[in-house]
């Protein structure tokens, strides 16, 4: 797989996590990003592992042709977004649930600051 560049303003040592998950195609470390003030958690993934979480079921019509169109798009842009797992989310009015194997998306570019692990 072919490295991607990383997008302007991204935080190089971030990128480099994300890079690490995209070769490796295995959950990667826990993290924690400031995004405009709120905070998002979760396991950094990659990005085909992000498209095979949103893999719809088999009974839509054409969900095979849909999902694959989307995997394209999304693989074609590695490098540029992170990927988590498990997210979870604080903002001012409070946490966000998700549901138990929900993936996560944002530009690399958007993201404010981070830190490594777990929150306890």
């Amino acid at each position: 797989m072919e490295s991607p560049n990383r997008p302007n303003n991204a935080d190089p040592l971030l990128f480099r996590y994300v890079a690490t998950a995209e070769e490796s195609n295995q959950p990667s470390i826990n993290v924690v990003l400031s995004v405009q003030g709120v905070l998002i958690g979760g396991q950094i993934i990659s990005a085909a592992l992000y498209a095979e979480a949103l893999k719809p079921g088999a009974n839509i019509k054409d969900a095979a042709t849909v999902f694959a169109l989307l995997q394209q798009d999304i693989l074609a842009e590695r490098g540029r977004y992170i990927h988590l797992q498990n997210p979870w989310v604080v903002s001012a009015a409070g946490q966000i649930p998700f549901n138990p194997g929900s993936v996560w998306r944002c530009r690399l570019d958007a993201v404010d600051g981070f830190f490594l692990g777990p929150v306890r």
